[in-house]
C-alpha cells in the first residue's frame, strides 16, 4: 500500500510556489485537509553509484550521486515549478 508523502517548495523569488496546490479547485476530490499548501509526491528516485573491487567487494573510488527524481501529480503548482527551474 502507498503511504502519501506531500512536498512544500518555496522559491527565492517567488515565495511559496505550492501554496494552494492540494485543494479542491486545484486536484478536485483528491485534495487532503491540513495539506492545502502542499503537492502530492508520487515517486522519487536517487541513485548512489559506488564503484568496487570485483575480487573484493571493497570500494574502489568515490560515490557518485545521480539526479534526485520527483514525480508530482500536476496541480497548480506544476507550472510554477517549471517557471522556477528554467530562471
Amino acid at each position: 500500500m502507498d503511504n502519501p508523502v506531500y512536498m512544500s517548495v518555496k522559491g527565492s523569488t517567488q515565495g511559496n510556489i505550492t501554496e494552494g496546490a492540494t485543494t479542491p479547485d486545484s486536484v478536485g476530490n483528491i485534495y487532503q485537509n491540513g495539506h492545502e499548501d502542499e503537492c502530492l509526491v508520487k515517486a522519487f528516485t536517487h541513485d548512489i553509484d559506488v564503484p568496487r573491487s570485483a575480487t573484493t567487494g571493497q570500494a574502489t573510488g568515490q560515490r557518485t550521486h545521480n539526479p534526485l527524481i520527483i514525480t508530482k501529480m500536476i496541480d497548480k503548482s506544476s507550472p510554477l515549478l517549471c517557471n522556477a527551474l528554467v530562471h
